[in-house]
């Protein structure tokens, strides 16, 4: 079991990083704009539904990788994947609260975007 954690912390990243991708640029892609809308529903009720028994903003990603790193003997940080994430890649502190702030802004404009771009689809399903 040991040998699989280091893959599936990868594979945890790569999903993570996918994500955030496609949640800030899927609204782009007509054939995707749907699945775009589906994503945002799901970080949504993640973030505000799970998220008031589990804490706001609950990812179950984010959870998943914590305790495999706790599994791996490590501390897990105590903030968000974006901000570990930032942290990691520029070497520096992080002000945790601003860079979650700005993930929750372009998140929003994302959904914004979204709705905007699927409003003729899902004025057809009413």
């Amino acid at each position: 079991m040991t040998l699989l954690r280091k893959p599936l912390m990868a594979l945890l990243h790569l999903l993570h990083i996918a994500i955030i991708v496609f949640c800030v640029v899927g609204w782009l892609l007509p054939a995707a704009r749907p699945w775009h809308l589906l994503l945002c529903a799901m970080i949504l009720s993640s973030w505000f539904v799970v998220g008031a028994w589990k804490g706001w903003g609950y990812c179950l990603v984010t959870d998943l990788q914590w305790r495999l790193l706790r599994s791996m003997g490590e501390n897990s940080p105590p903030f968000g994947y974006v901000p570990m994430m930032w942290q990691r890649i520029t070497g520096r502190a992080v002000d945790a609260r601003r860079i979650d702030q700005v993930t929750q802004w372009v998140f929003y404009l994302s959904v914004v975007a979204s709705i905007w771009v699927n409003w003729a689809w899902l004025r057809s399903l009413v």
